[in-house]
């Protein structure tokens, strides 16, 4: 069985092979989050529509595993709805999104120095809410 500690993990690690992939790979990152690129619904009725659907799912799956674990975090102490683990993990995305932008855009380093120190305090300060909730548990 699954821990709550599991869990957090798994999302820790989830969220650093995110940041290190955009970092490590910033141009396809780039073409793939941050460009205006044909997305699904641009291909429905064409010879496409096939191989669009197969990277929305793709694209799903790693969102609804994401979501799956902040809904087993969040499920620790009430059974919160579906929607809400969902919205996290959107929301959890959407800042881990703005790192990577901010870094490969060499925004972040104009106004910071960005050690490694610094890349790990922000994607684990992305965690705080679910750490929160583990040590609701341990307490």
């Amino acid at each position: 069985e699954e821990t709550l500690l599991d869990s957090v993990d798994k999302l820790k690690q989830l969220t650093r092979a995110y940041f290190d992939f955009g970092i490590q790979n910033a141009e396809l990152y780039e073409i793939m989050f941050t460009r205006n690129t044909p997305k699904f619904s641009d291909y429905l009725g064409t010879r496409l529509e096939p191989a669009a659907i197969i990277e929305k799912q793709a694209a799903i799956r790693v969102l609804d595993l994401t979501g799956n674990l902040i809904h087993r975090i969040m499920s620790v102490h009430s059974e919160p709805p579906l929607e809400e683990a969902r919205y996290r993990a959107i929301y959890h995305w959407t800042s881990l999104h703005g790192i990577v932008s901010l870094y490969n855009s060499r925004v972040s380093q104009e106004a910071i120095d960005v050690t490694e120190e610094t890349i790990e305090k922000l994607t684990d300060d992305l965690l705080l809410p679910f750490m929160a909730e583990l040590n609701r548990t341990t307490r």
